[in-house]
Formats: structure tokens, C-alpha cells, sequence
């Protein structure tokens, strides 16, 4: 018997986060201080190893203000095709697309459509999966998100080795946590 079962789910966050109030603070300035002044956070590179919190402090953050009107979050986890990342991005977003199949140039026109005007925040987790196959469309996501004044990325690692590569083909990041 559990008090609150709901502790037992994958996508629970607590309210609280023990030993960690360096590392929240620190997302606080670069996120949330930003946002509730109607500016973009700058992009954050968080690496670490599994099982150090880093996708629960960017949730906990993250609660704090993506129901801010005119605010966009995206979570997911990056280990999959670029396709399909558009796609749960897009999703996320609640861009409208009909049945029929949407080629890669329309999400990413449909996404941009939706995102002026507006703040985007995409956490692309576990991306070390999605960058260790090395293809170029996996680089240019990146690069093409990073590159739009109203998108910050928060891409969190695991393989330090690959923080290098993302470093030398992307040069805003500014935080690293």
C-alpha cells in the first residue's frame, strides 16, 4: 500500500526537489526570470549521468511557466527520426495538421508559422541518442532551432564526448547546468 501511488509514475514531479536547489536556481535564472519578462532564455546544455535528476529539475522548472499565456514548451525525447521529432513538436504546439501525410518542410514551416510572436521552449532529452548516429538532419535540427530568436533549446546529455561535437557545431549555448 502506497499513500500516493501517483509517486510511482514516470512523469511525476514533485513539488519539492531534495539536494538540488543549486542546480533549480540556476534554471530559475536562466528560464523562468527570463520568461515572466517576456524574453527568450538563452539555450542550456545540461550534462550529466543517469539517474542525477536533470530531467526532473528542467520538469519542475519548466511547471512554473508553461501555462504563461504565450509561452510554447515541448519535452520529448530525442532518440528518434528528425520526422518525428517535427512531428511531437508540432503536436505539442497543437499545430493543426490534417490525416494525410505532412512532409519534413511543413512541420518545420508550420512550427515556425506558430512560434512568431511567441516564447518556445523544446527540451530535447536524451539527444546524445539521436546525435550519436552522426547525420547531418539531426545537426541541422539543432542548428535551425537555435538560430530562431524565439526558440530556446534545453538539450540535455548523458555522453560527455558528445558535449564537444555539440559545442564546436553550435556556439550559442550559454549555460551549461
Amino acid at each position: 500500500m502506497y499513500k500516493n501511488e501517483r509517486i510511482l509514475d514516470p512523469r511525476y514531479v514533485p513539488d519539492a526537489l531534495q539536494c538540488r536547489d543549486d542546480e533549480i536556481e540556476k534554471l530559475n535564472r536562466i528560464i523562468v526570470r527570463r520568461v515572466n519578462s517576456d524574453i527568450v532564455p538563452k539555450h542550456v546544455m545540461i550534462v550529466g549521468s543517469t539517474g542525477s535528476s536533470k530531467t526532473v529539475c528542467v520538469k519542475h522548472v519548466l511547471g512554473e511557466v508553461k501555462n504563461k499565456k504565450g509561452v510554447l514548451c515541448s519535452y520529448l525525447v530525442a532518440d528518434t527520426s528528425i520526422y518525428q521529432i517535427l512531428k511531437n513538436i508540432a503536436s505539442n504546439f497543437v499545430i493543426e495538421t490534417s490525416n494525410r501525410l505532412i512532409n519534413t518542410n511543413e512541420y518545420w514551416t508550420k512550427i515556425e508559422e506558430r512560434v512568431k510572436g511567441n516564447i518556445a521552449i523544446i527540451i530535447l532529452d536524451e539527444i546524445d541518442k539521436m546525435l550519436v548516429k552522426n547525420r547531418k538532419d539531426e545537426y541541422s535540427l539543432i542548428y535551425k532551432f537555435t538560430r530562431d530568436p524565439n526558440t530556446s533549446i534545453i538539450a540535455k546529455l548523458i555522453a560527455k564526448k558528445l558535449r564537444s561535437r555539440l559545442y564546436s557545431f553550435v556556439s550559442v549555448w550559454k549555460y551549461q547546468i
